[in-house]
């Protein structure tokens, strides 16, 4: 069972009430040996993020623009020429069709099936 929170009263019949209140240590202290080895693996960890970065990079080159500027004009701004669309215009909507009642008898009319309650009418709920 969780404790309860700082500032609440244990109540006597919750099972933590008997229990001494546990504090956190003020500090925690290392020696150097592990120091050095929590020192050892960031540096691991952060080369390893370094080379990540590095290989994705490289991953993304082909896709640069690698055309070469041979009039000396500055190529315009993409980013400026192309702004982001969310919800362009070419995604046609999607359109959800929900049949009717009568729709619905029709296709267990058609399939030779009996018609459920729900979707006969008023009387058709009394009577069958």
């Amino acid at each position: 069972m969780p404790l309860p929170a700082e500032g609440q009263d244990r109540r006597a019949d919750h099972p933590s009430a008997a229990e001494p209140r546990r504090r956190p240590p003020a500090a925690i202290t290392i020696d150097l040996q592990t120091r050095a080895r929590i020192s050892a693996e960031i540096r691991t960890l952060l080369d390893r993020a370094d080379l990540l970065i590095a290989f994705l990079n490289a991953a993304d080159a082909p896709l640069t623009d690698m055309e070469p500027d041979t009039e000396g004009e500055p190529e315009p701004d993409e980013a400026s020429a192309q702004p982001v669309t969310l919800a362009p215009a070419w995604v046609r909507p999607v359109v959800v069709h929900r049949p009717t009642r009568a729709e619905m008898r029709a296709a267990y009319r058609l399939a030779g099936e009996p018609v459920p309650s729900n979707l006969r009418g008023l009387l058709g709920r009394a009577l069958g």
